[in-house]
């Protein structure tokens, strides 16, 4: 599982982000905060008017942080995640990487503190890694979906309600259920744990109940049996090879032995009056059984032959079995 450094529950207060951001972002800023943005900008060498506007915007967000608390009493609210999260996206094609890392977010960082009066984030503003910033937009875009659901139901019209919350609890499905399946139920990561956080939320909407199919949110799937480890496989895989190898080398000392024997018969016996009968006889046999097939005439076959022998005045007993 990969390394999980951010942290994903921090869309608590989404609602109260998104209220921030209606109070209105603009470019337009005070005489230090457009300064601070020029000097971030003489620091890049590419996409210095892009670093003018999202530096701008941002600062234009946290003008209205405090206001915000104030109005509504809400001293206790943390968006510096969404923040942070936000800041990212609107920098994402921002070629020189190091320049964010090292000046820009620890310098946007201090200045929202000192400045805007901002001392509520505990954390720094800082760059996001791509695998998990991917993550944090698929909750950020569930969260904003749910938003927009309780947004409805306070501002839609009775008539149009339920069409407009049901077309967003349909995306709000979509994208939750394209995600759970990462999930099984023994994966302990941050992000499965915020998704469950999420169905939480999304279950105790039911205001609108007559939605068609594609609402519900899927199961996590059964605990998935990770596999052995590289380590145990080579081990597995070595005793089983020197099981083999051991096995083999007891099967190709007795095969190595044992057909002697009766290589060692056939080539005596072959040289000798018994060999000599036996053979003719096993001759005619086969002929006779041969013709037999053609008459179609089982019968004339008995079941066994004994005859008896003298070689070199030593009796033999040869029992010849018909096929």
């Amino acid at each position: 599982m990969a390394a999980e450094n951010e942290e994903y529950n921090i869309f608590k207060d989404f609602d109260a982000y998104k209220k921030i951001e209606l109070m209105g972002i603009s470019n337009s800023v005070g005489m230090i905060d457009e300064n601070f943005c020029y000097e971030m900008q003489s620091k890049f060498v590419n996409n210095t008017d892009k670093i003018i506007e999202k530096c701008q915007e941002f600062l234009s967000f946290c003008s209205n942080y405090n206001p915000f608390i104030i109005i509504n009493s809400r001293r206790n609210i943390n968006i510096c995640g969404i923040m942070n999260y936000q800041l990212n996206y609107n920098l994402r094609t921002i070629k020189e990487k190091n320049v964010l890392e090292s000046s820009f977010y620890p310098s946007i960082t201090e200045h929202i503190r000192t400045k805007k009066g901002i001392t509520t984030c505990t954390s720094n503003f800082h760059k996001i890694e791509e695998n998990e910033f991917q993550k944090l937009g698929i909750l950020y875009n569930l969260y904003d979906n749910l938003h927009k659901i309780n947004s409805y139901i306070l501002a839609v019209s009775q008539k149009n309600k339920c069409e407009s919350i049901c077309t967003q609890k349909i995306e709000c499905a979509k994208i939750f259920n394209q995600n759970i399946d990462k999930c099984p139920v023994n994966n302990q990561s941050k992000f499965c744990k915020e998704l469950e956080q999420f169905r939480l939320k999304y279950n105790d909407e039911r205001t609108c109940n007559t939605c068609s199919e594609g609402i519900q949110l899927n199961p996590r799937p059964q605990i998935i049996q990770e596999e052995e480890s590289r380590d145990q496989r080579r081990e597995h895989a070595g005793a089983r090879m020197d099981s083999e190898m051991q096995e083999s080398t007891v099967s190709h000392s007795t095969s190595d032995t044992y057909p002697i024997i009766p290589t060692v018969s056939c080539i005596t016996i072959g040289y000798t009056p018994v060999g000599t009968y036996l053979h003719s006889r096993i001759i005619r046999k086969k002929m006779m059984w041969n013709n037999l097939e053609e008459e179609g005439d089982e019968s004339l076959l008995s079941n066994s032959e004994i005859y008896e022998i003298s070689s070199e005045n030593t009796p033999f007993h040869v029992t010849y079995h018909s096929m």
